[in-house]
C-alpha cells in the first residue's frame, strides 16, 4: 500500500523514522479533524508528518538523514504529479459515453499506457522504480484516488506553514480557521493566501 512504501533501509532506518511518521500523522488528526472532508483531513496530517519528522531530525543533528528523507519526499511527490495525470486522463475517460464492452477495452489500454509511462519515468529517475510494485497491482479508481487523497492539498498546507513562519501554534489555528470555511473556500484559500490570520 502506499503506506507500506518503505524509506530505503540504505538511508535511514525504516522502523523509527516510520514509527516518528505515524505518530506525527495521527497527532495531527488529534489536533485538527474536519468532520466530512477526508482529502483536507489526510493532507492536513501528511503536511504534519512530514514536517515533524524533517524537524526531528534535524534537531537529533541528523543532518543527513534530513537530507535523504527531503529526497524522498521529493521523488515521492514526483509519483503523486504522475498518478493525478494518470487518473485525469481515466476521469476524461469515463465521461465517454462507451457501451460496457468498449469502455472495458479502452480502460485496459489506458492501464497499459500508464505502466509504459511509468516505465519511461522510472528509467529517467532510478528511485522512483521503489514503486513498481504498486505499479504491477490493481490500478482502479480507488487506488489512484486513495494516492490524491493524501497528496493533493500538501503542497498548500506546507505552504501555509511557512506563511504562519514555521510556527505549528500559528498554523493549528490558522488550519482551524480555514476549516470552518464552505468547502470550496476552504480549498481557495489554501492555495491562495499570503496572510497567516
Amino acid at each position: 500500500g502506499w503506506f507500506d512504501d518503505p524509506l530505503l533501509s540504505s538511508m535511514l532506518d525504516r522502523g523509527e523514522i516510520v514509527m516518528a511518521s505515524y505518530i506525527f500523522h495521527e497527532l495531527a488528526h488529534q489536533q485538527f479533524y474536519l468532520k466530512g472532508d477526508g482529502a483536507f483531513n489526510e493532507a492536513f496530517a501528511t503536511a504534519v508528518e512530514e514536517i515533524g519528522v524533517f524537524d526531528w531530525l534535524h534537531q537529533q543533528n541528523r543532518s543527513q538523514d534530513a537530507q535523504r528523507y527531503d529526497d524522498w519526499l521529493l521523488q515521492k511527490s514526483i509519483f503523486s504529479e504522475f498518478v493525478k495525470n494518470s487518473r485525469n486522463e481515466f476521469e476524461t475517460l469515463y465521461q465517454q459515453e462507451y457501451d460496457l464492452d468498449k469502455m472495458q477495452v479502452e480502460k485496459e489500454i489506458k492501464i497499459a499506457e500508464m505502466r509504459r509511462k511509468f516505465e519511461n519515468l522510472s528509467s529517467e529517475n532510478k528511485n522512483i522504480v521503489r514503486y513498481s510494485k504498486w505499479m504491477s497491482g490493481p490500478l482502479n479508481n480507488a487506488q489512484l484516488g486513495a494516492i490524491s487523497l493524501y497528496r493533493e492539498l500538501v503542497p498548500a498546507f506546507r505552504r501555509i506553514f511557512g506563511i504562519c513562519e514555521n510556527d505549528f501554534i500559528k498554523f493549528y489555528n490558522y488550519v482551524e480557521t480555514i476549516g470552518k470555511l464552505p468547502k470550496e473556500l476552504r480549498e481557495t484559500t489554501l492555495q491562495t493566501t499570503k496572510i497567516c490570520q
